[in-house]
């Protein structure tokens, strides 16, 4: 990883505060949590390599030592607690944005985003968004930005095979992380009146997702049976809505249920 490019492309033009740039680590989230007293904000955090990479419900994150982005951005942002959900909607959406804009028009077009978290690429997943926020009672809160995206990855365990993928995989091509990395972080800070803007945010991001009047499986975190309905459609306060054979209409928040791919 290229920090000294970073430095002079992120920092230097006043986009960061600082970048560290640690070779192992737990997980980059993790450390934020424990370490964001003494960091300033608009600090990134990136890593070769997690230990421990999690993403949600605890879910392990693989990744390959130097093939992968694994980062985190501590963002301070004035919102309120109604519209927290906007960060994951505003920082997936510019991750899809950045992908499409280095993968060709035809690989493009196979860019979706999937409720509430991921990137897809052809229906498996490349990038996945975890968010943790500190003083949550404050008009301003800190927000705890993780992000991982398969970029050079080719080696994915047998139980993940279906449902992840990386650029290269999908692609057979190299990818420079750093370029990808400048790109998402320049889009993310430019485009920053968009995640003020609510409900434009969540039609832009729907325009783009993953399942609208399909049939899907899912459970419930509380449960996990399975279950299936129809994504009828995404709310302006988060929530995902799915339809039920019987006509029926249920709201669900980020947390309560997994979708399967």
């Amino acid at each position: 990883m290229n920090i000294e490019s970073l430095n002079n492309n992120l920092v230097k033009e006043n986009l960061l505060s600082r970048i560290v740039f640690l070779d192992e680590v737990d997980s980059t989230n993790k450390f934020a949590s424990v370490n964001y007293a003494e960091l300033p904000h608009d600090t990134l955090i990136i890593t070769e390599f997690q230990k421990m990479g999690k993403g949600r419900f605890e879910r392990k994150w693989e990744s390959s030592k130097g093939t992968n982005l694994m980062f985190t951005l501590l963002k301070e942002l004035k919102i309120d607690i109604d519209k927290i959900h906007n960060v994951i909607f505003y920082t997936s959406y510019m991750l899809f944005n950045t992908l499409k804009e280095i993968l060709d028009d035809t690989l493009g077009k196979n860019l979706l985003l999937k409720w509430p978290n991921d990137v897809l690429l052809n229906r498996k997943k490349t990038a996945g968004i975890l968010l943790e926020v500190k003083n949550l009672k404050q008009p301003v809160k800190l927000f705890i930005i993780g992000i991982g995206l398969n970029v050079n990855e080719t080696d994915f365990q047998s139980d993940n095979i279906v449902s992840a993928t990386s650029l290269k995989k999908e692609t057979g091509k190299e990818f420079s992380r750093e370029d990808i990395l400048e790109k998402f972080i320049i889009n993310f800070y430019k485009n920053y009146n968009l995640l003020k803007e609510s409900d434009k945010l969540i039609d832009e991001w729907k325009k783009n997702s993953f399942g609208i009047d399909e049939k899907i499986s899912f459970s419930q975190y509380e449960d996990d049976k399975e279950k299936s309905g129809y994504i009828k459609d995404i709310d302006h306060d988060g929530a995902i809505m799915i339809r039920f054979d019987d006509g029926s209409v249920k709201k669900f928040y980020s947390g309560e249920i997994k979708i399967k791919y």
